[in-house]
């Protein structure tokens, strides 16, 4: 059975509705076949079409483990080629993501294994103006902490895709919308290294301020932190892959230079106040020399950054 309220709020009742209007119109002068038949194979078609993405996810896995011989990268048998830093600017939380099974973002997802979800809370684990999630105005995406905030390279690089027309997806408390035909929403994804492309998401529709063959230094801005596509609040999905392709890919974890890590009393507060269960940050930061490996519960920021927020 459809379920109606997820089916109008999830992008595909506005150009069902669309052509249902336009068939009532056209039947009153032409006789056209039974509008339950046209506005179900609508509906499938548009269906369809937005889990391509889902599809491709699920495809992909399967080439990508072939295609590494089920010997997918992972930090003890892959070296990054380039130098990350964060790609942002000021002091931000590690909300999801790390380089380990416990900790990460999503690791039945291969491309996206080791990505990180960054939010901005402040010192009472708030994220934006107001601090509960009450439906009203505090949470509309301009009101988030990190809503705007600037996104830059983490490296040396070369940009190689870009998508920059989505709005902001609607925020209602813990609920997720992608109000886009594409779950990054706008992105920018950058070629750092041979088999090393950074992918930022969810960025601000009109920030990407670079286009395909733009050479990018660390630390230039490429965008700012939005919240278009598949999201439930604004934050910046980010994540290293070893090809272009997000459904070919596989997902690669990054040691970071030059960064400050710690343990973040706002992401514990943030739980509380939800009324849930922290999730387990054990092993959240792992310290090679003057490099780090991250994953959730942790406040992070970049030793050579002088933000305006922090």
């Amino acid at each position: 059975m459809i379920n109606i309220t997820k089916f109008v709020s999830s992008g595909r009742f506005l150009p069902t509705a669309t052509v249902v209007v336009a068939y009532i119109a056209v039947n009153q002068f032409v006789d056209l076949p039974n509008l339950w038949y046209w506005s179900t194979a609508i509906w499938l078609v548009l269906t369809i079409l937005l889990g391509l993405q889902s599809w491709g996810q699920i495809f992909g896995n399967f080439v990508v483990r072939i295609k590494h011989k089920f010997n997918l990268p992972s930090k003890e048998n892959y070296i990054n080629k380039s130098a990350y830093i964060l790609p942002f600017t000021g002091k931000w939380n590690v909300y999801n993501g790390g380089v380990t099974k416990t900790l990460s973002h999503s690791w039945g997802q291969i491309a996206q294994r080791y990505a990180y979800d960054f939010i901005a809370f402040d010192d009472n684990g708030n994220v934006f103006e107001g601090g509960e999630y009450d439906g009203t105005a505090n949470t509309k995406p301009e009101n988030y902490f990190c809503h705007g905030r600037e996104i830059i390279a983490a490296a040396d690089g070369v940009v190689v895709a870009v998508k920059d027309k989505y709005p902001d997806s609607r925020t209602t408390g813990l609920r997720g919308f992608c109000d886009a035909w594409d779950i990054r929403g706008n992105f920018v994804v950058i070629r750092h290294n041979e088999g090393e492309y950074s992918t930022s998401a969810h960025l601000l529709q009109g920030s990407v301020v670079v286009k395909i063959g733009d050479v990018v230094k660390q630390g230039d801005v490429v965008g700012k932190c939005g919240n278009s596509g598949n999201s439930t609040e604004p934050h910046l999905h980010w994540h290293l892959q070893n090809g272009k392709n997000f459904f070919l890919s596989a997902g690669l974890p990054v040691i970071f230079s030059e960064i400050t890590a710690e343990d973040s009393k706002g992401y514990a507060l943030w739980h509380e106040k939800l009324g849930v269960k922290t999730r387990t940050s054990e092993g959240n930061l792992e310290i090679l020399e003057d490099k780090m490996y991250i994953g959730r519960g942790l406040d992070v920021q970049n030793k050579r950054d002088i933000s305006p927020y922090n």
